[in-house]
């Protein structure tokens, strides 16, 4: 070993000295050999002159430049085969290997935090990337999918709903459900109508609004309606629309009013119905209702007209409301009386007979389903009806007709619709109105939804307390139409009940089981009789009728009675809303009983409710709210 080492440190001793003999030197100056015993030999090519050292021709600097270039891609290349080579299963590669440090795999994340999910998996070459759930903006946005381990949060946009089509609105988990569209309307006069009229002059009304959020019960228009404020216009096809309106006349001196809806511009009150009247008569107020469900044609305009007769001066008052509204009856009819129906009685009860559903000249008549014979319907099928009735009264006066005899005198006349001959007036489809009479016209109106049985027979008849003669004209109509609401009722007061407030009340204690002819139910559960209020346990459009007879108002000077909304914020706000029914002294009397009718549509959001409200002025004697009063409402869209 030891002469293996002298020859090596010869070798290198001879390669020195030659290289020195080879390198230019300047004068006196040695060549530089550089050794380090066993180690390598380094000659040092930069001198102090700045010579070139080159062996054999080769520049030993360009030489090691160039070496020490390919050592330095080497060097790259195996970092970057380093980099690309994976852990092993359940690792990845944290750090590369460097000058410094040596190649580092360390364990994969196996899950994410909360609130966070997977956005990429764990690989030989990297960790786990997790991010966090996105965040679905309340007010556009709600979620369809949640974030789950493996997926983030899918947020979709809120569908945007046309005008009132919102069934459910968008929540934090659930898109916007969207109701059918339809057409319908219901609508406050803004601003009262003041006219000067000369004889037999017909005033179009307009001015028709919506009223002011939290101001007034829930008017709507739905998107598909044409509306212009005056004139509506039917859909494109065939239908079958409710039509309901409740119109306040203020100022009546000398004449007779009569008001009524006017169906392909041009009146036709005899032929299509939906019309009422009073005769001449010094009236402060009263409001003027009508109900019905008619059939009309494709594209067909109709409006409310008032048609006044010698009065210089009226107005059409607050509290004015028409509403219409596209149903889908099962069966039914809408019947008018063919000609002037004469009736003589002497104090008892009358069948109302001569209807026809298919007059020629009748834009709204029709049956279907049941069978309308000899002015009887029969029902085809069970479930619940909405059932009307308008008579329009001419010369209703007493036999002996004594301007000396008590005005408030047991005088009477009833109006009902009898169901299986079963005669009472312990049901929810009558109304009643005494002494004193107008000379001329005068209507009376009611609505009630009832449950009906198959084969069930109705009729139209009435009951005069007194020996009279009279007759209905064929303005009066009668209609029957089955809907299919799931969520309906009907009701008549309990007991009979007496104030001497004059401040407005909730009517209360109210039952669908009084009804002694079995008409009144309750669907769905949503009526409270001890409060006397319908909640809405679904957002929608509801239908509303109340029938309140009102007893001993002699010397009351307003009565009104109006179904209100919860939604209304104020509280008086109900009386100038289009669902309220004024009356007022008659030619300086007022009645001993009347049943004042009131009827139309509104829009409850879930969890609002509606019930009927009395108000009575101008007088400290006690009155009563009358147990022959009923009450119904109905999801009809």
């Amino acid at each position: 070993m030891a002469g293996g080492s002298r020859r090596v440190l010869g070798l290198r001793l001879t390669l020195a000295l030659v290289l020195g003999a080879l390198v230019p030197r300047a004068p006196g100056e040695e060549a530089v050999v550089v050794t380090d015993a066993l180690g390598n030999l380094y000659i040092n090519s930069s001198q102090e002159h700045g010579g070139q050292v080159f062996v054999n021709g080769v520049n030993v600097d360009e030489l090691h430049a160039l070496v020490n270039a390919m050592s330095q891609v080497v060097t790259t290349q195996a970092r970057l085969i380093d980099a690309l080579t994976p852990c092993a299963d359940g690792t990845f590669l944290a750090q590369g290997e460097t000058v410094s440090s040596a190649r580092l795999c360390s364990p994969c994340t196996q899950a994410c935090p909360e609130n966070q999910w997977l956005a990429s998996p764990c690989t030989g070459l990297r960790n786990a990337r997790c991010e966090p759930c996105t965040a679905c903006d309340p007010n556009s946005e709600y979620e369809a999918h949640a974030c789950t381990t493996h997926s983030d949060t899918v947020c979709l946009s809120c569908t945007d709903c046309l005008e009132d089509q919102a069934l459910e609105p968008c929540s934090a988990r659930a898109d916007t459900i969207c109701r059918p569209r339809n057409w319908g309307f219901s609508l406050d006069l803004e601003a009262p109508l003041a006219w000067s009229s000369g004889n037999s002059v017909y005033h179009s009304l307009h001015g028709f609004e919506p009223a002011a959020s939290g101001q007034r019960h829930a008017t709507f228009i739905r998107a598909e309606t044409s509306f212009n404020g005056s004139t509506a216009t039917t859909a494109a096809s065939l239908g079958y629309y409710l039509i309901a309106f409740n119109i306040r006349l203020e100022n009546l001196t000398n004449g007779w009013f009569q008001v009524g809806v006017h169906v392909n511009n041009g009146i036709s009150f005899s032929s299509n119905g939906l019309s009422v009247a009073h005769g001449s008569a010094e009236i402060a107020a009263r409001t003027f209702t009508s109900i019905g469900i008619v059939r009309l044609a494709p594209n067909t305009p109709f409006y409310v007209g008032v048609y006044a007769i010698n009065d210089p001066e009226f107005v059409v008052g607050l509290g004015s409301g028409l509403a219409a509204y596209r149903v889908q009856p099962t069966e039914g009819f809408y019947a008018m009386l063919t000609e002037e129906n004469f009736i003589n009685v002497t104090g008892e009860a009358y069948p109302i007979t001569g209807w026809s559903a298919a007059s020629p000249n009748s834009a709204t008549t029709f049956v279907f389903g049941g069978e309308l014979q000899d002015s009887v319907y029969t029902a085809k099928e069970s479930g619940v009806f909405l059932v009307t009735l308008s008579m329009m009264f001419d010369n209703r006066l007493r036999a002996s007709d004594d301007q000396d005899a008590d005005p408030w005198a047991a005088d009477f006349d009833r109006l009902l619709v009898i169901v299986n001959e079963h005669a009472t007036h312990k049901t929810p489809l009558q109304a009643i109105r005494s002494w004193p009479y107008p000379h001329e016209f005068e209507s009376v109106t009611f609505s009630a939804l009832v449950f009906l049985q198959a084969g069930d027979q109705m009729r139209a008849g009435g009951y005069s307390h007194s020996t009279r003669s009279f007759s209905f004209l064929p303005h009066s109509h009668f209609s029957a139409a089955r809907l299919e609401p799931s969520l309906a009722f009907c009701a008549l007061k309990l007991s009979t009940s007496a104030s001497s407030t004059s401040e407005a009340f909730e009517v209360t204690g109210w039952s669908d089981l009084t009804d002694s002819s079995g008409l009144c139910f309750d669907r769905g559960g949503a009526f409270n009789g001890t409060s006397g209020r319908f909640f809405a346990l679904k957002a929608g459009f509801y239908y509303a009728t109340a029938t309140i007879r009102l007893d001993n108002l002699m010397n009351a000077s307003h009565a009104t009675v109006s179904i209100r909304s919860s939604a209304d914020s104020n509280a008086s706000s109900h009386e100038a809303s289009g669902l309220s029914a004024v009356r007022t002294p008659f030619g300086g009397l007022n009645l001993r009983v009347e049943s004042v009718s009131v009827a139309g549509l509104l829009y409850l959001d879930e969890g609002d409710y509606a019930s009927v409200w009395v108000h009575v002025q101008g007088t400290q004697l006690a009155f009563e709210v009358n147990q022959e009063s009923s009450f119904s409402m109905a999801l009809i869209d």
